[in-house]
């Protein structure tokens, strides 16, 4: 009967569900953020320093160069990834199933989800990357770190709760924190950021997760279970966008088949026939 009426009343049924999501960010976001803000407050000034000292060694390493970013949307063609080959790249998750199809390799690779590394981790570790960031968050969603990788602290704000609103930051220096945008590209452009490069292309980043049988990856890994996904996303960017704007950060969306148009759009082939540059590993 009670269920029964709830499902009828949709007013106090939104009304229940907000109130439990903030009974569920009170009781698990903020002890959680505290906890965060004091461990990159005690990093900032030298104390416990040591799980992230690979990526303070990175700071403006490659100050004023130019990266991809290569996301795993469907659009995505191996033939792009060829034309890039030899420059310097970020890619991340399923990109590894696609490896086999091409010689180009990303000079870093991304994971921060324990589902996703899970269920990669094999193809991870048989692809031995030079540089792999890893995001460390709570004990649930960061992925088992192997020797080598390198860990970046991944700020999740209000990740654990369904929210029609999402607040996030575009951090400036990722050894103090790399702010969570509901996707691992935000955190690599904020990664690139702090290694030093001030111009980022993206490419197979389409923004257009769909619930059903269509793609949602170059290839499919897992099921995208959060309906509001994509606009999370394209909110995290638009804070992208406004930050690159004040900060003499340059990003473009090569893309083929983008629906986010936050970011100004190029043609890949023009965008490397304009530089015709070449870029060493």
């Amino acid at each position: 009967m009670i269920k029964k009426y709830l499902f009828k009343n949709t007013f106090l049924k939104r009304n229940l569900i907000k109130l439990y999501e903030y009974y569920r960010y009170i009781t698990i976001c903020l002890p959680r953020n505290l906890l965060f803000k004091v461990s990159a407050y005690c990093r900032m000034y030298g104390i416990r320093v040591g799980e992230y000292q690979k990526l303070k060694k990175l700071h403006n390493a490659y100050l004023g160069k130019s990266c991809f970013i290569i996301g795993t949307g469907p659009s995505l063609l191996n033939s792009d990834l060829e034309k890039i080959k030899g420059l310097l790249s970020f890619s991340v998750n399923s990109i590894v199933l696609s490896l086999d199809k091409t010689d180009w390799r990303p000079t870093f690779y991304g994971i921060q989800d324990s589902t996703a590394y899970n269920i990669l981790r094999e193809k991870i570790i048989e692809n031995q990357f030079s540089g792999v960031f890893c995001g460390i968050s709570t004990p649930s969603l960061t992925p088992k770190m192997q020797e080598g990788y390198i860990a970046y602290p991944l700020y999740l704000y209000d990740h654990d709760i369904q929210t029609d609103k999402h607040f996030t930051e575009f951090s400036s220096n990722a050894y103090k924190k790399v702010c969570d945008g509901y996707t691992i590209t935000y955190s690599l452009m904020q990664i690139a950021y702090y290694m030093g490069f001030r111009e980022i292309v993206l490419l197979g980043i389409d923004c257009d997760y769909v619930q059903g049988s269509r793609k949602n990856h170059i290839v499919e890994y897992t099921k995208t279970n959060n309906g509001n996904a994509v606009y999370l996303m394209r909110e995290s960017y638009k804070v992208a966008r406004e930050f690159a704007d004040k900060h003499n950060l340059k990003i473009y969306n090569a893309s083929r088949n983008p629906k986010l148009d936050v970011f100004e759009k190029i043609d890949l082939d023009q965008y490397l026939k304009c530089k015709n540059y070449s870029q060493e590993i």
